[in-house]
């Protein structure tokens, strides 16, 4: 089954959402996740979860331009999402 990105849908209805960014490029690209406590307390235990597989899969990977994959981030040793 192949990997897909997910999207979360913004009312256009006037209600207000409270928004946190995670990667702003410049005024018009840029990223960003629902305030939601909850929601937060999952992404980090999806987290843990990414960091022990990336550390401890040793299967073999061919990337193909396009596809998701995981990729450790320098700056602060964590393993984020990533396109190839």
């Amino acid at each position: 089954e192949p990997l897909v990105w997910s999207f979360t849908k913004i009312p256009c209805d006037g209600q207000t959402v409270v928004l946190l960014p995670s990667v702003v490029d410049n005024p018009g690209e840029f990223y960003c996740r629902v305030d939601n406590l909850a929601d937060h307390q999952r992404l980090i235990e999806l987290g843990v979860e990414l960091k022990q597989h990336c550390e401890t899969d040793n299967s073999p990977f061919e990337p193909t331009v396009g596809e998701p994959c995981c990729a450790m981030f320098p700056g602060d040793g964590a393993w984020y999402r990533a396109m190839v």
